[in-house]
């Protein structure tokens, strides 16, 4: 064997992505080999839409939470090609390839491509949680679990106080395959041109989305943004608590087993079910062809 070629994802050693450190430590045990290389850090795969754009086209709306962010989607063939050529004709020495499409693409301006090769309409649809706000109305007590705030005060005074900011929270739990059994915490607040990414156990991350629409230069460990890193940091962590999260998690997971036990044992009537044809499931299709 004289060189190993190996698929990973953008930015490897310093993406935060939950299962980039996967990716990274396969490319530095590769390294360690001491054989010639080649590393292909493919971008998401455009094929992946077809997951979800079929549906969105039968209704003609998109339902996402992505708001203004964007990716450099890229066909696999183009990837496979591109790959080709590189062990075709490697290079002398071993090479790293970021492998992105020619242009980051936020949602709209997919769904209008999409339109304009299908001649539907297709329209975004960015997701906001108001269950709180209509429980409010109805003068129903909260959900248990939920996080949600309630709009009712700003709907009757367009002059009460609130707060310009968005905050977004993701936890995998460690369920994934791909995440390895690791939990992973984090979140985002984005305030005026500037958002910040807290990732638990880990540096965050700082853009500027002015400056920078496409985040692809990390302010986070730039002094001339110490303060603002400071300052954005400070306000994810008021009245959150990933440690408390972690706790909240294993309470679920005790709560699922039970569930889980109940219904093993006492097998209830299945009254009410999210009623999916087979040929809306991704993985029922592919069990099937497998």
């Amino acid at each position: 064997m004289k060189r190993i070629a190996y698929t990973s994802l953008p930015r490897a050693d310093s993406s935060k992505v939950s299962f980039a450190p996967d990716h990274l430590q396969t490319e530095e045990a590769i390294k360690a080999t001491g054989l010639l290389y080649l590393l292909f850090r493919n971008c998401w795969y455009q094929e992946n839409l077809f997951m979800s754009l079929p549906t969105a086209l039968a209704s003609g709306q998109w339902y996402t939470s992505a708001g203004d962010g964007k990716t450099s989607f890229v066909a696999r063939d183009d990837i496979a090609a591109a790959i080709a050529a590189a062990l075709a004709n490697p290079p002398a020495a071993s090479k790293t390839y970021t492998m992105t499409g020619t242009e980051a693409l936020d949602h709209k301006a997919v769904a209008e491509l999409v339109a304009s090769v299908t001649g539907k309409p297709l329209e975004v649809v960015n997701l906001t949680d108001l269950t709180a706000t209509l429980l409010d109305i109805a003068g129903a007590p909260p959900l248990p679990n939920a996080d949600g705030r309630s709009f009712v005060a700003r709907l009757a005074d367009a002059h009460a106080p609130w707060f310009d900011r968005t905050y977004s929270e993701y936890v995998n739990d460690g369920v994934p395959p791909w995440a390895g059994g690791r939990e992973v915490i984090q979140r985002m607040i984005r305030e005026g041109r500037y958002k910040y990414i807290y990732h638990h156990g880990h540096p965050g991350q700082l853009f500027d989305l002015e400056a920078d629409p496409d985040e692809t230069r990390d302010l986070a460990d730039d002094p001339a943004y110490a303060a603002i890193a400071a300052q954005l940091r400070a306000r994810v962590l008021e009245g959150w608590s990933p440690e408390a999260i972690s706790d909240i998690l294993a309470s679920r997971r005790d709560e699922l087993a039970l569930l889980e036990a109940w219904g093993r044992a006492t097998k209830p009537d299945d009254l009410i079910r999210w009623k999916m044809k087979p040929t809306d499931s991704w993985l029922a299709r592919n069990a099937d062809e497998g």
